[in-house]
């Protein structure tokens, strides 16, 4: 155990001509990035489907391409929220038919809270639907701007 603080308590000046890596990485629907470090500087590679770009981070790039990368998680977790939503509406419409088709009465009496039910997940759905043609287009704004650079 006293190695180990030893070891880690010891501070000196590492070398960021050596230091290399993939930081961060992020896809959807054929929009993808990854985020790497070469010596001192970022390394970017940005994508849409077959067409890759390798753009080295620069003060004139720096902010279309964080604006990409926030595009591409964003979008990755709408389409999650999007996914859920939907699945939901799913389990709404089973409980419903199966309640249709064991006893009508108890249909009746519960139709008000599905109703509620029912709305609530459409409206999220829709919401993230529309989220999430929002971000794609963003998606798609950023790349082009970088393949134009």
């Amino acid at each position: 155990m006293l190695f180990l603080v030893t070891a880690c308590s010891q501070s000196g000046e590492e070398d960021t001509e050596k230091i290399s890596g993939v930081i961060s990485k992020g896809q959807v629907l054929g929009y993808e990035y990854e985020t790497a470090i070469e010596g001192s500087s970022f390394l970017w590679k940005v994508g849409h489907k077959q067409d890759s770009l390798y753009i080295k981070e620069s003060d004139s790039n720096k902010e279309i391409l964080e604006d990409f990368m926030v595009a591409v998680n964003k979008g990755t977790s709408v389409l999650v929220t999007l996914m859920i939503s939907l699945g939901y509406i799913v389990i709404i419409a089973i409980t419903t038919f199966i309640l249709f088709k064991k006893n009508r009465k108890i249909i009746k009496a519960s139709s008000g809270i599905l109703i509620a039910f029912s709305v609530i997940a459409m409206f999220i759905a829709f919401e993230s639907a529309t989220d999430f043609n929002r971000i794609l287009h963003d998606a798609e704004y950023y790349f082009l701007v970088l393949k134009n650079i």
